[in-house]
């Protein structure tokens, strides 16, 4: 987002951007993350029946993370996120960490 907007991008055109470009890999990392746990919290066993709680706190906890990202995230990049008129012209790859990779 900073970098759409160091290249001269509006604010909620970059904000928009970067939601579109990353809320279905976060979804796909969510749902691998909720899947990791589904073994156990779902068995059948003692395990599962005493695991089962944590199976539930970590899916709720990870859907409502990645909800998170795709609405407040960009919302306060929105909002508090500024870019200098002097960095306009600059090449944002230009920096060494950019250069060392």
């Amino acid at each position: 987002m900073l970098i759409n907007r160091q290249q001269g991008m509006a604010a909620k055109e970059a904000a928009l951007d970067s939601v579109e470009r990353t809320q279905i890999p976060l979804l796909g990392a969510t749902v691998i993350g909720i899947m990791a746990f589904a073994g156990i919290g779902l068995s059948e066993n003692v395990t599962g029946e005493f695991l089962f709680s944590l199976f539930a706190v970590i899916g709720i906890s990870l859907l409502l993370s990645w909800l998170l990202a795709i609405t407040v995230t960009p919302l306060f990049g929105y909002l508090f996120l500024k870019v200098n008129t002097e960095d306009r012209d600059k090449d944002p790859y230009a920096s060494p960490i950019y250069k060392a990779s």
